[in-house]
């Protein structure tokens, strides 16, 4: 039976009539897309180096364009995540850049596009002058969501940041702050996982 194409979600209906003129009970079936979904995106940031996200069901490869121009194909894991390197295109550096992840099947067919736009990266937080009697470091961190603490190169902790960007962490338990001249870093990071460049405080007297 010739069928004329159908859109998803069509229900066709065929009965079988018999020589003796009896129609057989009916069976149906819904028409389905064979249209791969559009893939998800993470949050990308200028300098990430990989856009990141999970590819559809029947996906083999995944491939990134920027102002419709294949950049090229990245590679899909078992649990369908996706990663696509991007470090090299000065594009996907700069911040307000729209680029467009699509996902494609065995046969090279492509599935509908997801678009996104290149984020701002993290800015490094501020750090208030420190003295030998604190026992907390604070500052601003604008846009993140935690700040870390490292002392003599290796994170001692982690603490949120306040809704008006403000942050407050303890160091009551490093010795070596409690000496004029040492120093110490604090990074900031954004509920993506990325982290700024490190800030550099000096303790005073």
């Amino acid at each position: 039976i010739s069928i004329p194409k159908q859109t998803a979600g069509t229900v066709l209906t065929a009965t079988q009539t018999g020589a003796n003129g009896k129609a057989s009970a009916a069976a149906s079936v819904t028409v389905v897309s064979n249209t791969l979904a559009a893939p998800t995106i993470n949050d990308y940031y200028a300098t990430a180096g990989y856009v990141t996200g999970k590819a559809p069901t029947g996906a083999s490869k995944i491939a990134l364009y920027v102002d419709n121009q294949l950049v090229r194909y990245g590679v899909i894991d078992s649990n369908g995540n996706y990663q696509i390197y991007a470090a090299d295109n000065t594009k996907m550096n700069t911040a307000g850049t729209a680029f467009q992840v699509v996902a494609v099947d065995a046969d090279g067919n492509m599935g509908t596009k997801a678009n996104a736009t290149v984020k701002a990266k993290i800015a490094a937080p501020s750090i208030n002058d420190y003295y030998t009697t604190d026992v907390y470091a604070k500052g601003t961190a604008t846009g993140a969501s935690k700040v870390t603490l490292y002392v003599n190169g290796k994170a001692v902790r982690t603490a949120a940041v306040n809704a008006n960007g403000s942050y407050s962490i303890y160091t009551g338990d490093q010795a070596s702050l409690a000496t004029a001249g040492a120093t110490f870093q604090i990074s900031a990071s954004n509920t993506a996982g990325v982290e700024s460049t490190k800030t550099t405080g000096t303790v005073k007297t």
